[in-house]
């Protein structure tokens, strides 16, 4: 005796981990577990891999742990017991979990705005969203697979747990992030002076060359007073020019300016690198980087 055929409709989420592992649901309509489980398989024509488990079995769906397999968009096929079967196409993607290991600073203000760097593993150019404590991280800019920059939303004060969302697979770190009703002080970034990258580069020269950099007190209180240091592998190759900002506050919302010039003209050739450092006691200390060359 044989059952109408299954119709495999759809698998959520849609995508997993190459290692595997994954509880997806897969559904659609006449589905049997008599005498046994129906068998699943990921890529039959491929490299097949199996379910390694099948629990809350109904006619229309039932759950499944994924086994491991190569990245890529795989088909999906369901037999039932009786023989019938049926295939969705290119029903799931495989491919590497991004993972958040931490958020650096580690703190901010709860009005938001503050640009934070964020490392983990797998990070794709394109395809992910960051969620802290339900406040979403914007104007994401992709570094390279461990590491990425993004604004911080508005949030309660309080500490959360960050999520990553990329290719149908959701990750929640370990690692804490710090909503705090406080100054916040931030390097402004942008694609020049008077609000450069981050990390800052020089370029190649051999003429000193200043960028006045801004920075902004993203929190919600005043800050304490300011103080700038040069630190980093190259501290030396750079001086502070015209500067506003040491020894003052920034109020809520508030900005000022330093020039920092790299003395390209009293150094011998080669890559240089240090780090601008700002700190407020309240505020915290932010850091923008800055390269140069020497011809």
């Amino acid at each position: 005796f044989q059952n109408d055929p299954p119709t495999v409709t759809g698998v959520s989420p849609q995508g997993g981990d190459i290692a595997g592992g994954d509880v997806v649901t897969i559904t659609g309509t006449n589905f049997s577990n008599i005498p046994s489980d129906p068998t699943v398989i990921f890529d039959p024509s491929g490299t097949p891999a199996n379910c390694t488990s099948i629990t809350n079995f109904s006619s229309t769906s039932f759950d499944c742990t994924t086994s491991a397999h190569a990245q890529g968009l795989v088909d999906v096929y369901v037999q039932n017991a009786d023989g019938n079967d049926d295939t969705l196409s290119g029903g799931f993607l495989y491919s590497p979990k991004a993972t958040i290991s931490s958020i650096s600073p580690p703190t901010g203000s709860s009005s938001g705005g503050s640009t934070v760097t964020v490392n983990g593993t797998n990070f794709s150019e394109f395809l992910y969203s960051v969620d802290i404590g339900g406040a979403a991280c914007t104007n994401i800019t992709h570094i390279n697979a461990t590491s990425f920059t993004c604004d911080i939303g508005a949030n309660t004060a309080g500490t959360y747990n960050p999520s990553i969302t990329q290719l149908y697979q959701t990750d929640t770190s370990a690692s804490t992030f710090t909503y705090s009703d406080s100054a916040n002080l931030n390097w402004v970034v942008g694609g020049g002076s008077p609000t450069p990258p981050n990390p800052a580069d020089y370029f190649s020269t051999s003429v000193n060359v200043g960028y006045t950099f801004t920075i902004e007190n993203n929190g919600v209180a005043d800050s304490t007073a300011i103080s700038l240091s040069l630190t980093g592998t190259n501290p030396g190759a750079w001086t502070i020019g015209t500067d506003t900002c040491s020894g003052n506050t920034l109020t809520a919302g508030a900005t000022c300016t330093v020039q920092i010039i790299f003395i390209a003209s009293f150094l011998s050739s080669g890559s240089y690198s240090a780090n601008i450092e700002a700190t407020a006691t309240s505020g915290g200390t932010t850091i923008n980087g800055l390269v140069g060359t020497v011809p």
